[in-house]
């Protein structure tokens, strides 16, 4: 069999030095193709390269990578490797650059469109959703892409107010981009797919773990103009992607909130340090993008919803039978049914086909092919019923956890191993 694409060999790359470690990071910075990388020769990678690093590319067989990408194929997942013209400008500076892009959605990514990542805490209060809804429907009426990460709280009031203006957005995931999480938001999933795009680093199926949402936040800034930072505890994982913003030189912008309310903490606290930019309105960004993309941004539709907060008004909306208007989560959920044209309703779900595995690849083929540390996992994992992750950590006290994490997802594409849905792994 021939294999005359880069998808494959990106994919190849993932899998021969690990899904987001260090190694396919280096890779990626010093080559320019994965292609390149796959031909070239282990004496010939440069003293930037040491040889047992080398020695991960030695392995040439293509066979997991092409169920991958034919997997992907079957599941309408498009893969952008790091040479594609279609691989974002933003993300080739970043200090680590994605080996390749899962995308599941339509909208492809254009480079002069103006955006704005907004991000906050999962536990937002009325406030916060109201805010974040208000904002990203009125930048969507202007045209800018809304780029948040799909978690509960904030992010998903930032994806509503976007979709409910018909305004394709972008959410960055964690896991794979076939990995819906949270459940409760799978409908709003299906939503970004057909009006937008779900993204990751990621290999399709891999699951959500607490050091991915870290990784995955350099995207969400790399990828927006400004980061708008709506509500957040001073450890919250928004504060990562602020440092992000930070380190990449993107502007911020945050909302003031109540003095008394923990999640007001941050943004408060990135404006009196001068950090960030208070918002007062959705025109504070429009100004923004506008300086910067010299353009005519405009905000074509206004909420009628009010964005300042009292608390004379918070404790006439307690004491009236009739609430003040304003967008919380449930009144979007009802808007994006009853108005989204058909092209963003949710389409029926369809399963994803397994990776189909031909019946002459045995499983003790596909052990022989693995490396000595993907055996010595592979093994524990073998002698226990179920083992999780902590547990590989305590016996395999030489491997950290993020290496052990990234064998795990090898093997999981492999079918040698799978997860029982309670954070534990067993043989498949």
């Amino acid at each position: 069999m021939r294999y005359e694409n880069e998808e494959i060999y990106a994919v190849w790359m993932m899998l021969s030095a690990g899904d987001g470690s260090s190694l396919l990071y280096k890779t990626v910075a010093n080559f320019n193709a994965a292609e390149q990388v796959y031909k070239c020769d282990k004496r010939a990678f440069g003293i930037n390269f040491k040889e047992e690093e080398t020695e991960r590319y030695s392995d040439k067989n293509l066979d997991a990578a092409q169920r991958s990408v034919d997997y992907c194929a079957r599941n309408e997942i498009k893969i952008i490797p790091f040479s594609s013209m279609e691989y974002p400008l933003a993300f080739r500076n970043l200090e680590k650059s994605p080996c390749a892009l899962f995308v599941k959605g339509n909208h492809p990514f254009h480079e002069n469109k103006p955006s704005v990542g907004i991000v906050g805490t999962r536990q937002a209060t009325a406030y916060g959703k109201r805010i974040a809804s208000v904002v990203s429907y009125e930048l969507s009426s202007a045209g800018v892409m809304i780029v948040s990460g799909m978690a509960k709280g904030i992010d998903t009031q930032a994806h509503k107010g976007s979709l409910y203006m018909n305004n394709p957005t972008v959410a960055v995931v964690a896991g794979g981009v076939d990995v819906i999480y949270p459940k409760e938001n799978e409908e709003l999933y299906e939503m970004i797919c057909s009006n937008g795009a779900v993204i990751s680093e990621h290999l399709p199926r891999t699951g959500v773990r607490s050091f991915l949402f870290h990784m995955r936040n350099r995207l969400i800034s790399a990828l927006s103009d400004a980061v708008l930072v709506v509500e957040s505890e001073l450890d919250g994982g928004s504060m990562i992607t602020v440092r992000c913003a930070m380190n990449q030189g993107v502007p911020l912008f945050a909302v003031p909130g109540p003095i008394d309310s923990p999640f007001s903490v941050a943004p408060n606290r990135l404006i009196s340090d001068k950090s960030a930019s208070m918002l007062t309105n959705t025109q504070d960004l429009i100004d923004f993008l506008n300086k910067k993309h010299g353009g005519n941004i405009a905000i074509t539709r206004r909420s009628s919803v009010k964005m300042s907060y009292s608390e004379k008004e918070e404790e006439k909306k307690k004491k009236s039978k009739k609430p003040l208007p304003e967008l919380p989560e449930d009144d979007i959920d009802i808007l994006l049914t009853d108005t989204v044209p058909e092209t963003a309703q949710k389409k029926p779900k369809k399963p994803p086909e397994p990776v189909a595995v031909p019946e002459t690849v045995k499983i003790s083929s596909e052990y022989d092919n693995l490396s000595e540390t993907e055996k010595r996992v592979y093994d524990v994992i073998r002698k226990n019923t179920s083992v999780s992750v902590d547990k590989l950590c305590d016996v395999l006290t030489d491997l950290s956890f993020s290496d052990i994490v990234t064998v795990i997802g090898k093997l999981e594409l492999l079918d040698l191993v799978c997860d029982t849905g309670l954070g534990n792994y067993k043989i498949s």
